[in-house]
Parts: structure tokens; sequence; C-alpha cells
């Protein structure tokens, strides 16, 4: 879904600012990605994004933790690519 018109950026873009860059707020993604650094109205849900990211990531990291880490030859972590698609945000306005 185009979430940033001002730079052409999807919720898969911000989600990978996120998780490849450790970026954890919308000024940190927006200096990674430019994401909410035009206009500015796309700020609020970019940061319903990295919120629901940053969620899914520490979810990820406890249950890794709580089950040991990974063997040689297992699954790689899942990623953006892998994940199942985040369920469609509704804009309100």
């Amino acid at each position: 879904m185009l979430v940033c018109h001002c730079h052409a950026l999807t919720d898969r873009d911000i989600r990978r600012a996120v998780r490849t860059t450790g970026a954890c707020s919308v000024a940190e993604v927006g200096e990674q990605c430019g994401a909410a650094t035009g206009c500015g109205g796309c700020h609020d849900l970019v940061a319903e994004i990295v919120a629901g990211e940053k969620r899914r990531l520490a979810m990820y990291a406890a249950d890794e933790h709580a089950h040991g880490a990974a063997k040689p030859g297992g699954a790689a972590k899942p990623g953006l690519e892998q994940a199942l698609p985040a369920p469609d945000l509704a804009l309100t306005g």
C-alpha cells in the first residue's frame, strides 16, 4: 500500500527500513528512506507501521529467546518477504 505519496514509499519500504536499519521512530525512518519528510500527511500512518513492525520484531525475538537460537541450517529469520501481509490500515482523516 502506498503510504508516502511525496516519496512514493509503501508500507513494505517502511517496514524494511525498521527491520534492516533498526530505525525505531518516524524521524529515524525518515532519515533512512525519506518517509514522512515531505508534506507530513503520512506521519501518523508511518508511526503506526513503525510501532507494528517493532512489536512484530519484539515478538519474534522473545520467541527465539524462549526456544533458543535457531540451529545452523534452520530457517532464516522471518523478514518482510517471509512474513504474512499486514492487514490493511484504514486511512482516516
